[in-house]
C-alpha cells in the first residue's frame, strides 16, 4: 500500500499538483475530475 500511496503522490507531483492533501481530497470526491486531470 505503501508503494502504492508513494506512486500516487508522484504522479500528483508530476502533473503540477502543489498540495498534494488537498488534491487527494479532491479527487476522491470525484473520480471523473480525476480521470480528466490524468488525460483519460
Amino acid at each position: 500500500m505503501a508503494i502504492l500511496r508513494e506512486l500516487a503522490m508522484s504522479i500528483l507531483r508530476l502533473t503540477g499538483v502543489k498540495n498534494i492533501a488537498k488534491a487527494c481530497r479532491d479527487f476522491a470526491a470525484s473520480a471523473s475530475n480525476t480521470l480528466r486531470r490524468l488525460g483519460y
